[in-house]
């Protein structure tokens, strides 16, 4: 039940505030309007709305307020005094167009029109306020919620219903739920829970935590994944063209795989995945963060163990909170810690790690990892999300490289990165895939991925093989890097791979370092807390086959001179 405002005293102040409003939609009205149920959700009862009253006269039985635009049953005493918000009485219209539920024509004794001195009151500000306007025109203006508005609002803001308009507009504006940029209003129903949402997110941006999407990812690129260039790539365009010509499928792929998505493209790609990776099969999925919550979330039950290292991706994460296996946490690329954490296992175990860390770019120690997994009867699912394509003979990863795709239990390859596209694969046994087809969620109730999807990643596959001068050129690049940050070895991160990270401690001051570098051409993204530990924030540099040996010494040059700067030795 809707809160009155303090503003109605008395049953008059009810009547009046109603009679401002049309209490109801058409198709709705029939459920009673000067009760506080069933009414216009942007009626005042609802939002509080604190209008002028009419002059001072007590209600009398056949005023408005009573029983209107059709009103449960409650009939003016003639068509002179019905509803002041029929288009019909107000605006010349034909009555065809008036309120078709009103019953006017038959009076109900003992009810009395209102007086006529509030007649041109009604006629001239409460009417107008309301009459001719259409839901489509409501919705344009910001004032439609959920297909309920009064189809009888003002909508172009002008005449005389103007004035009550503005007078709403202000009084949300004063509320907090109308925005002019920011689509429908937000009228009491849903007020309670916006207010959550926007405290959420005061509450973040005053810790300076507030993500925000951006467009002026410009400059030199030191921030993408696109480690192998290939997301620029035409050759890898124009092949991805052909494949798709040569297809002649639907653009779409109509359904999920076990519905009407799949086809024979999408198995022979998988098996060109599989093979490729040096595995027995591979399931496709539609994204790296899919695939992982998939694996994590579905292979292990109730008194199983999952062992992650601390710095594993979200999608690990969350794909392991959805399981039903007790969790341990091992310190970063830990082995004693490792080896404690398989000690205290239970049932069947899993080991979660990553090739390279996304954050700080080092790479995980495989072969001694898998000898303490074969010791404590464990199974590794390893994310290669950063290794494909770059990793391993012609890319085919870090176990290809280490040559232990018989100790691996199962594997992410996904092609959002060193691939330039997008999507992902799990490979393993075929009965890991098998399984992954029936219990994994995030791959049963996915839309399968598109034909010029599967086209474009079997064109990257085929490409693979075929860029080695693009991956040793950005070794030697990660080998130029390298060379820059002798002496400086306190700032940066030890890592041997594409991905490096400059600490700059504190959100502010690593925001403010990045900044300066995106003035002075450099595109770098800063990595703040939570995602790092507090004391951690860094400056994460991704290297790419397009870079320069000449842009990594301008990138220096202008660190060093920002690190020094006065400006931000004053950021806290």
């Amino acid at each position: 039940m809707a809160r009155l405002p303090r503003t109605l005293q008395n049953e008059s102040d009810l009547y009046s505030l109603q009679a401002e409003w049309a209490c109801a939609v058409l198709n709705r009205d029939k459920r009673g309007h000067y009760a506080q149920i069933g009414m216009n959700p942007m009626h005042p009862l609802f939002i509080g709305l604190d209008l002028p009253a009419p002059p001072a006269q007590p209600p009398v039985r056949g005023y408005p307020g009573g029983g209107w635009a059709g009103g449960a049953g409650r009939r003016s005493h003639s068509k002179k005094w019905m509803n002041p918000m029929r288009p019909s009485l107000m605006m010349g219209v034909n009555e065809i167009n008036a309120d078709p539920t009103h019953q006017s024509r038959h009076p109900s004794e003992g009810w009395e029109p209102y007086p006529p001195e509030f007649e041109p009151k009604i006629r001239w500000l409460w009417a107008p306020a309301f009459a001719g306007a259409t839901m489509e025109a409501d919705q344009q203006r910001g004032f439609l919620l959920e297909n309920s508005m009064n189809p009888m609002h003002p909508s172009r803001g002008s005449g005389p219903g103007a004035e009550i308009d503005r007078k709403i507009r202000n009084f949300m504006r004063r509320q907090g739920v109308f925005d002019e940029g920011a689509g429908p209003a937000i009228t009491r129903p849903m007020k309670k829970l916006n207010d959550k949402l926007n405290k959420a997110l005061a509450a973040r941006k005053s810790a300076g935590l507030l993500r925000q999407l951006r467009q002026d990812a410009d400059g030199v690129d030191f921030s993408s994944n696109d480690y192998l260039g290939l997301s620029r790539s035409e050759e890898l365009r124009r092949r991805i063209d052909a494949r798709s010509e040569a297809l002649g499928t639907p653009l779409g792929s109509t359904g999920s795989r076990l519905i009407s998505g799949n086809s024979a493209a999408v198995e022979t790609l998988e098996s060109q995945i599989a093979a490729f990776h040096r595995a027995d099969a591979a399931l496709l999925f539609g994204s790296g963060y899919a695939a992982n919550t998939g694996v994590f979330s579905c292979l292990l039950g109730a008194g199983d163990t999952l062992v992650m290292d601390e710095l594993i991706h979200a999608s690990m994460i969350d794909g392991a909170r959805l399981s039903k296996a007790d969790r341990i946490v091992f310190k970063h690329n830990d082995l004693g810690s490792l080896k404690q954490a398989l000690q205290q296992a239970q049932g069947n175990k899993v080991i979660g790690i990553e090739s390279v860390y996304s954050m700080d770019g080092d790479v995980a120690p495989l072969k001694e990892i898998a000898a303490l997994a074969e010791e404590f009867d464990a199974a590794i699912v390893i994310d290669e999300a950063h290794s494909t394509g770059i990793m391993g003979p012609q890319g085919r990863g870090l176990v290809v490289g280490e040559g232990l795709e018989d100790r691996v239990f199962a594997r992410v390859h996904t092609f959002g990165k060193g691939l330039g596209l997008h999507g992902a694969a799990v490979v393993g046994s075929k009965t890991l895939r098998d399984y992954l087809i029936n219990f994994a969620r995030p791959f049963i109730f996915a839309t399968a991925p598109t034909p010029h999807t599967v086209a474009s990643i079997a064109a990257a596959y085929d490409l693979l093989p075929e860029i080695e001068d693009a991956r040793q050129n950005l070794f030697r690049l990660i080998d130029a890097f390298r060379e820059r940050t002798r002496g400086q070895e306190q700032r940066w991160i030890d890592s041997r791979t594409w991905v490096q990270a400059l600490i700059v401690p504190g959100n502010e001051k690593v925001r403010a370092a990045a900044q300066q570098l995106r003035n002075r051409g450099f595109w770098t993204v800063p990595i703040v807390s939570p995602t790092v530990p507090a004391g951690k924030e860094r400056i994460r540099i991704c290297l790419h086959a397009f870079n320069t040996v000449e842009e990594i010494h301008r990138l220096f040059a202008s660190l060093d001179e920002i690190l020094m700067s006065e400006d931000l030795r004053q950021v806290p």
